[in-house]
Protein backbone atom coordinates (compact mmCIF):
# COMPACT_ATOMS: atom_id res chain seq x y z
CA UNK A 1 0.00 0.00 0.00
CA UNK A 2 1.82 3.37 -0.62
CA UNK A 3 0.86 6.72 1.43
CA UNK A 4 0.61 9.65 -1.18
CA UNK A 5 -0.15 13.19 0.17
CA UNK A 6 -1.60 14.59 3.24
CA UNK A 7 -5.34 14.45 1.95
CA UNK A 8 -5.79 10.55 1.27
CA UNK A 9 -3.76 8.36 0.27
CA UNK A 10 -4.00 4.96 -2.01
CA UNK A 11 -3.28 1.55 -1.19
CA UNK A 12 -1.95 -1.34 -3.72
CA UNK A 13 -1.32 -4.63 -3.36
CA UNK A 14 2.11 -6.83 -3.95
CA UNK A 15 0.95 -7.13 -7.79
CA UNK A 16 0.52 -3.21 -7.69
CA UNK A 17 -3.10 -3.07 -8.03
CA UNK A 18 -4.92 -0.47 -6.74
CA UNK A 19 -6.94 -2.02 -3.74
CA UNK A 20 -8.24 0.97 -1.46
CA UNK A 21 -8.58 4.80 -1.71
CA UNK A 22 -8.46 6.89 1.51
CA UNK A 23 -9.90 10.45 1.72
CA UNK A 24 -8.70 12.33 4.73
CA UNK A 25 -10.81 15.07 5.87
CA UNK A 26 -9.86 16.39 9.26
CA UNK A 27 -7.07 17.96 7.55
CA UNK A 28 -9.35 19.93 4.99
CA UNK A 29 -11.53 21.02 7.66
CA UNK A 30 -11.05 23.23 11.14
CA UNK A 31 -9.40 21.51 13.38
CA UNK A 32 -11.88 22.94 15.83
CA UNK A 33 -14.24 21.28 14.28
CA UNK A 34 -12.54 17.54 14.04
CA UNK A 35 -11.49 17.68 17.77
CA UNK A 36 -15.48 17.67 18.42
CA UNK A 37 -15.55 14.52 16.54
CA UNK A 38 -18.50 15.67 14.15
CA UNK A 39 -19.78 14.12 11.24
CA UNK A 40 -17.74 16.76 9.23
CA UNK A 41 -14.47 15.05 9.90
CA UNK A 42 -13.18 11.89 9.32
CA UNK A 43 -10.79 9.53 7.33
CA UNK A 44 -13.09 7.51 4.72
CA UNK A 45 -11.70 4.18 3.30
CA UNK A 46 -12.87 3.16 -0.21
CA UNK A 47 -12.45 0.22 -2.44
CA UNK A 48 -10.26 0.50 -5.95
CA UNK A 49 -13.95 1.40 -7.64
CA UNK A 50 -14.23 4.47 -4.94
CA UNK A 51 -16.94 2.40 -2.52
CA UNK A 52 -16.99 4.06 0.80
CA UNK A 53 -16.37 1.02 3.37
CA UNK A 54 -15.96 2.58 6.60
CA UNK A 55 -15.28 5.82 8.17
CA UNK A 56 -12.86 6.48 10.64
CA UNK A 57 -13.23 9.37 13.22
CA UNK A 58 -11.16 10.40 15.89
CA UNK A 59 -12.59 11.09 19.45
CA UNK A 60 -12.16 13.10 22.46
CA UNK A 61 -8.71 15.28 21.68
CA UNK A 62 -8.07 14.86 18.09
CA UNK A 63 -4.59 16.39 18.79
CA UNK A 64 -3.94 13.05 20.92
CA UNK A 65 -5.63 10.55 18.81
CA UNK A 66 -5.68 7.93 21.27
CA UNK A 67 -9.18 6.77 20.14
CA UNK A 68 -11.21 6.01 17.38
CA UNK A 69 -14.77 4.89 15.84
CA UNK A 70 -15.32 3.21 12.79
CA UNK A 71 -18.11 2.96 10.85
CA UNK A 72 -19.77 1.13 7.92
CA UNK A 73 -20.19 3.37 4.78
CA UNK A 74 -19.06 6.82 3.75
CA UNK A 75 -19.43 10.31 5.37
CA UNK A 76 -22.68 10.71 4.58
CA UNK A 77 -24.28 7.57 5.89
CA UNK A 78 -26.27 7.30 9.39
CA UNK A 79 -23.05 6.03 11.43
CA UNK A 80 -24.32 6.70 14.80
CA UNK A 81 -23.55 3.52 16.41
CA UNK A 82 -19.58 2.35 15.75
CA UNK A 83 -18.89 -0.52 14.37
CA UNK A 84 -15.76 -0.87 16.56
CA UNK A 85 -13.93 1.45 18.57
CA UNK A 86 -9.51 1.20 18.32
CA UNK A 87 -7.81 2.90 21.45
CA UNK A 88 -4.73 2.91 23.25
CA UNK A 89 -4.77 0.87 26.30
CA UNK A 90 -4.30 3.18 29.04
CA UNK A 91 -0.79 1.75 29.87
CA UNK A 92 0.41 3.33 27.21
CA UNK A 93 -1.30 6.76 27.67
CA UNK A 94 0.58 6.97 31.12
CA UNK A 95 3.52 6.03 29.12
CA UNK A 96 2.89 8.66 26.92
CA UNK A 97 2.34 11.38 29.71
CA UNK A 98 5.52 9.92 31.84
CA UNK A 99 3.49 8.72 34.45
CA UNK A 100 5.49 5.65 33.67
CA UNK A 101 9.20 4.73 32.39
CA UNK A 102 7.62 1.12 30.94
CA UNK A 103 5.97 1.37 27.32
CA UNK A 104 3.39 -1.80 27.49
CA UNK A 105 3.56 -3.55 24.29
CA UNK A 106 0.66 -3.84 23.75
CA UNK A 107 -0.19 -0.39 20.78
CA UNK A 108 -3.87 -0.82 20.89
CA UNK A 109 -7.06 -2.21 21.89
CA UNK A 110 -10.09 -2.85 19.08
CA UNK A 111 -13.84 -3.37 20.16
CA UNK A 112 -15.94 -4.65 17.99
CA UNK A 113 -19.50 -4.20 18.33
CA UNK A 114 -22.49 -6.87 18.34
CA UNK A 115 -26.08 -7.05 17.26
CA UNK A 116 -27.31 -5.44 20.71
CA UNK A 117 -24.33 -4.39 22.25
CA UNK A 118 -23.37 -0.88 23.36
CA UNK A 119 -19.73 -0.77 22.78
CA UNK A 120 -18.76 2.59 24.10
CA UNK A 121 -20.53 2.37 27.07
CA UNK A 122 -19.39 -1.31 27.80
CA UNK A 123 -16.08 -0.10 27.48
CA UNK A 124 -16.52 2.93 29.92
CA UNK A 125 -18.00 0.48 32.26
CA UNK A 126 -15.07 -2.05 31.87
CA UNK A 127 -17.54 -4.45 31.02
CA UNK A 128 -15.72 -5.70 27.77
CA UNK A 129 -12.47 -7.70 26.53
CA UNK A 130 -11.03 -6.35 23.61
CA UNK A 131 -11.60 -8.09 20.38
CA UNK A 132 -8.26 -7.31 19.02
CA UNK A 133 -4.93 -6.43 20.15
CA UNK A 134 -1.92 -4.26 18.34
CA UNK A 135 1.26 -5.98 20.65
CA UNK A 136 4.51 -5.21 19.29
CA UNK A 137 5.56 -1.70 18.26
CA UNK A 138 4.49 0.12 14.87
CA UNK A 139 6.72 2.89 14.74
CA UNK A 140 9.50 0.04 13.58
CA UNK A 141 6.31 -1.76 11.87
CA UNK A 142 7.19 -4.61 13.85
CA UNK A 143 3.67 -5.75 15.73
CA UNK A 144 0.99 -8.68 15.28
CA UNK A 145 -2.68 -8.36 15.61
CA UNK A 146 -4.29 -10.98 17.52
CA UNK A 147 -7.72 -11.88 18.47
CA UNK A 148 -9.41 -12.73 21.86
CA UNK A 149 -8.20 -16.00 21.85
CA UNK A 150 -4.19 -15.00 21.49
CA UNK A 151 -4.11 -16.02 17.67
CA UNK A 152 -1.91 -13.94 15.53
CA UNK A 153 -4.45 -13.40 12.73
CA UNK A 154 -2.74 -10.06 11.11
CA UNK A 155 1.23 -8.57 10.72
CA UNK A 156 2.87 -5.56 9.86
CA UNK A 157 6.53 -6.46 9.39
CA UNK A 158 8.74 -4.04 7.24
CA UNK A 159 9.67 -5.29 3.57
CA UNK A 160 12.79 -6.88 2.39
CA UNK A 161 13.95 -6.78 -0.82
CA UNK A 162 16.21 -9.09 -2.39
CA UNK A 163 19.75 -7.31 -3.41
CA UNK A 164 20.88 -10.72 -4.78
CA UNK A 165 20.53 -13.82 -4.88
CA UNK A 166 22.50 -14.62 -1.75
CA UNK A 167 22.03 -11.39 0.14
CA UNK A 168 18.74 -9.67 1.07
CA UNK A 169 18.23 -5.88 2.14
CA UNK A 170 16.00 -4.70 4.39
CA UNK A 171 14.12 -1.61 3.53
CA UNK A 172 13.13 1.65 5.54
CA UNK A 173 10.58 1.65 7.76
CA UNK A 174 8.81 3.85 5.53
CA UNK A 175 8.32 0.08 3.31
CA UNK A 176 6.19 -2.06 4.95
CA UNK A 177 3.64 -5.61 4.71
CA UNK A 178 0.58 -6.05 5.82
CA UNK A 179 -0.80 -9.76 5.82
CA UNK A 180 -3.94 -10.83 6.86
CA UNK A 181 -4.84 -14.65 7.60
CA UNK A 182 -7.36 -16.35 5.09
CA UNK A 183 -11.18 -15.66 6.88
CA UNK A 184 -10.66 -12.52 7.29
CA UNK A 185 -11.66 -9.24 5.75
CA UNK A 186 -8.97 -7.28 4.65
CA UNK A 187 -10.15 -3.74 4.38
CA UNK A 188 -11.36 -3.75 8.83
CA UNK A 189 -7.19 -4.54 9.59
CA UNK A 190 -6.45 -1.78 6.41
CA UNK A 191 -8.96 0.52 8.79
CA UNK A 192 -6.47 -0.57 12.12
CA UNK A 193 -3.37 0.36 10.26
CA UNK A 194 -4.62 3.76 9.22
CA UNK A 195 -5.77 4.53 12.33
CA UNK A 196 -2.36 3.27 13.65
CA UNK A 197 -0.32 5.32 11.37
CA UNK A 198 -2.19 8.41 13.14
CA UNK A 199 -1.84 7.12 16.96
CA UNK A 200 1.83 6.67 16.11
CA UNK A 201 3.17 9.10 13.47
CA UNK A 202 6.70 9.09 12.49
CA UNK A 203 6.43 11.74 9.68
CA UNK A 204 3.75 12.82 7.12
CA UNK A 205 6.32 11.70 4.23
CA UNK A 206 5.10 8.65 2.02
CA UNK A 207 4.44 5.57 2.89
CA UNK A 208 4.74 2.55 1.06
CA UNK A 209 3.95 -1.20 1.83
CA UNK A 210 2.33 -4.26 0.29
CA UNK A 211 -0.80 -6.07 1.15
CA UNK A 212 -1.67 -9.73 1.00
CA UNK A 213 -3.70 -12.16 2.50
Amino acid sequence: MSFQGTDGFTVFDKQGRLVFRVDNYTRRKNRAIASRGSRSSGLVLMDAQGKPLLTLRPQMNAQLQYEWNGYNGGEDDDGSTPLFVMRRPPSSLFAMMGASMTTSSCQAQVFVAGENDNIVMDMKKRQRRPNYRVEGSFRRRNCNITNSDGHIVANISRKVANATTHTTILISDDVFSLVVQPGFEPHIFMAFVIILDRMYPNSYTPLICSKCN
